[in-house]
């Protein structure tokens, strides 16, 4: 038996009656504000879910289900990820930071606002989707698709872009600060911020 209860009140939202989570059929969920930090759903369902502000730090959800779901202000840091769907998912402010997203699926999510900051998101296909304000500083996204997405105004600072395709790709006013963009596929539209000496304050011109 599981006790899915509020990350704060601790109150009681759910119970499951099942002696594991893996693998779960759990979709049309209502878990706002939920406890799942460390939990392992690897395989599960949760899609056309409402998760938003859900804890789902630590937690294993490798190859999870999310379509369509609302994760809007849920913590995901060092969750496992890999070849997790987030398809069409809102995904507004969520934090991301330091989780293994390898092979995940954005495609269409509003990644608007999200931290992915370390995040690991090799192989992610992060096409059409909207990641304008988004931090991913230090992100891995080598060999990422991030096609006809919009990452307007996103921190990618000594991220790692190497054969990353940005075909038709949104970075206006992106900072990418010592970001590594060798074997880029395709041209990025808009202006972004590479590291130069306009970066600097001027007293850092000399020496």
């Amino acid at each position: 038996m599981f006790e899915i209860k509020q990350r704060r009140t601790e109150k009681v939202l759910a119970r499951i009656n099942a002696e594991t989570l893996v693998r779960r059929r759990l979709e049309g969920v209502k878990l706002p504000n939920a406890d799942l930090s460390g939990l392992d759903l690897s395989g599960s369902s949760l899609r056309n879910s409402d998760l938003r502000g859900v804890d789902f730090t630590g937690a294993t959800l490798t190859k999870c289900n999310f379509h369509t779901t609302n994760l809007s202000g849920a913590v995901l840091d060092n969750a496992e990820l890999e070849g997790a769907d987030f398809t069409d998912a809102v995904l507004v402010d969520a934090t991301f930071r330091g989780a293994n997203l390898k092979g995940a699926v954005f495609r269409y999510a509003n990644l608007s606002g999200a931290d992915l900051a370390d995040a690991q998101l090799s192989d992610a296909d992060i096409s059409m989707a909207d990641g304008s304000n988004a931090n991913l500083t230090g992100a891995d996204l080598t060999n990422s698709d991030l096609r006809s997405s919009d990452f307007s105004n996103a921190n990618l600072t000594r991220a790692t872009l190497v054969g990353t395709d940005l075909t038709n790709t949104k970075l206006m006013c992106a900072k990418l600060m010592q970001a590594r963009m060798e074997k880029t596929v395709g041209r990025a539209p808009g202006r972004a911020r590479t590291t130069s000496k306009s970066d600097q304050q001027w007293w850092r011109f000399w020496g």
